[in-house]
């Protein structure tokens, strides 16, 4: 009989949604059932075989110290008494984001089954970098979405426990359909936050005269700002991008470019590479591993305007860039595709 394994995420958010869909599709191969642990699961299960259960957020928002600090204790409390009734048949535990909340709960489950954190993202400048040590040190296994990330994220010393593994493949619904020759537009679609540097973007494309072809799409705790930057600028703005419409979206950009200070392995990558969209990114997190610089994307080594606005210019004036949006589809295709995903997932059970 398949095993059952559980999925634990203490952050909400349509990303972290779309990124457990994935790693769903693919378990659903080997488990007979999914016990999903969650901030805002759906009001029904999935058949017999998904089983969501409900976490609690934390409470207590704003400048009051004292009660943000209560309510992280409380909702940890809570995911200890959840967790702690984990059935006995599940053999491996995959705790996503927002680990640092379920200590506790990790310290119960240690030793009666395979403890395995996701690492999305790079913690190593952040003050809860002492938590997530503990959390490295507790878990069986640590994933990486790809190779460079573990020293992107400064994980050498855990590397016995350390998998790669990029369950974020990417589906037949992003797809190149307008030749790369045919866009004239240039872009940033992802989480709005002040890490992302979007302003940047707008200062660079009008040093160029080019904020007439950007455009800006996405969600977050910056949307007001930059909604309001781009309507000063006269950029133009989409808002939040439903997912089954981005394919679309991405088809009518020739470059997209993303500026951040920090990334794990951000999909909209390998989604804009399927669709064959030249990537102009940050060598951050993992994105070296899909982007060489100048054959399947461009590598973006400076945030000022200036230099930016040249790199923009550089990329978009190369002779060859319809062969570089063929190379960044090919790569898509062979190396984040459904099937490596699934086959990578085979290898790792074996070794736990």
């Amino acid at each position: 009989m398949k095993s059952s394994v559980a999925l634990v995420s203490g952050a909400p958010g349509f990303s972290n949604k779309i990124d457990m869909e994935n790693l769903i599709s693919i378990q659903k191969r080997f488990h007979h059932k999914i016990h999903i642990y969650r901030l805002d699961p759906p009001d029904s299960n999935e058949g017999e075989n998904i089983v969501y259960h409900k976490l609690r957020k934390p409470w207590g928002k704003g400048d009051n110290i004292l009660l943000r600090i209560l309510g992280i204790l409380f909702m940890e409390l809570h995911s200890l008494i959840v967790l702690g009734k984990l059935p006995k048949e599940v053999e491996y535990v995959f705790f996503l984001q927002s680990t640092q909340l379920f200590i506790p709960a990790l310290f119960l489950l240690k030793g009666r089954t395979k403890i395995i954190k996701i690492v999305t993202r790079d913690y190593s400048k952040r003050e809860m970098r002492p938590l997530i040590e503990l959390i490295y040190s507790i878990s069986d296994r640590i994933i990486v979405y790809t190779p460079g990330m573990i020293q992107k994220l400064d994980l050498e010393s855990y590397e016995d426990k350390i998998e790669v593994w990029n369950y974020n493949y990417v589906g037949d619904d992003f797809k190149m359909i307008v030749p790369i020759g045919d866009r004239d537009k240039i872009g940033y679609i992802g989480r709005l936050a002040p890490e992302k540097n979007i302003g940047s973007i707008v200062r660079a494309t009008k040093k160029i005269g080019m904020n007439k072809q950007l455009l800006i799409g996405g969600s977050g705790q910056s949307h007001d700002k930059v909604k309001k930057m781009c309507e000063k600028e006269g950029v133009k703005f989409i808002g939040e991008i439903p997912h089954k419409e981005m394919g679309d979206h991405l088809n009518r950009l020739k470059l997209l470019i993303l500026p951040s200070d920090t990334e794990g392995f951000p999909k909209i990558v390998t989604e804009a590479m399927a669709c064959g969209t030249i990537v102009l990114a940050t060598p951050v997190g993992g994105i070296e591993d899909a982007i060489i610089d100048g054959e399947t994307g461009f590598l973006l080594n400076s945030l000022s305007a200036e230099k930016m606005s040249i790199k923009i210019k550089e990329a978009l004036e190369r002779d060859d860039i319809d062969i570089i949006s063929l190379k960044a589809y090919k790569k898509v295709r062979d190396v984040f595709s459904y099937e490596n995903a699934v086959e990578r997932y085979r290898n790792i059970l074996k070794k736990i």
